[in-house]
């Protein structure tokens, strides 16, 4: 049975870590061609953060293929605008298929290739999990779970 509430981060305004709070959100209606996840466990990226405290740390952030579709903008080169100390991330799933999702599996394995964890904190502590982020304190991935280990 599919719960008809989440919980869920939103963020409606620049927002410090320490301003993070959990609301319940409704879950999505299902449409035709989409699916609904169960979400077990995600990493923190630099991308969300930059975009998170952008006016705060006066940053200036350019996602415009997330906003529209257009992905250049004419006369327009971010990397030129990115102040020292701020950090620039991208990426680009390219929808990738059930083949290409196997095969990065299988290199994963068969080089014994394994992220480091720096730190796990469960979802209810993802403001803990974003101060880490910004302080630059934990060394390797940031992981946030919905039970508290992974």
């Amino acid at each position: 049975m599919i719960p008809k509430t989440m919980k869920a981060v939103v963020l409606n305004n620049v927002t410090k870590a320490s301003d993070i709070t959990l609301t319940n959100f409704p879950v999505p209606k299902i449409k035709p061609g989409w699916v609904l996840v169960k979400i077990k466990a995600f990493g923190l990226n630099h991308s969300e953060q930059i975009l998170r405290l952008s006016e705060i740390q006066g940053g200036i952030v350019c996602n415009t293929g997330i906003l529209g579709g257009v992905y250049v903008l004419n006369n327009f080169d971010p990397i030129k605008f990115i102040p020292n100390g701020v950090y620039l991330s991208s990426f680009f799933s390219n929808y990738p298929t059930q083949e290409t999702i196997n095969y990065i599996y299988s290199f994963l394995a068969e080089h014994k290739l394994i992220p480091y964890v720096g730190k796990v904190f469960p979802f209810s502590e993802i403001a803990k999990a974003c101060i880490a982020m910004d302080s630059g304190t934990v060394n390797g991935k940031i992981v946030v779970t919905m039970n508290g280990s992974i």
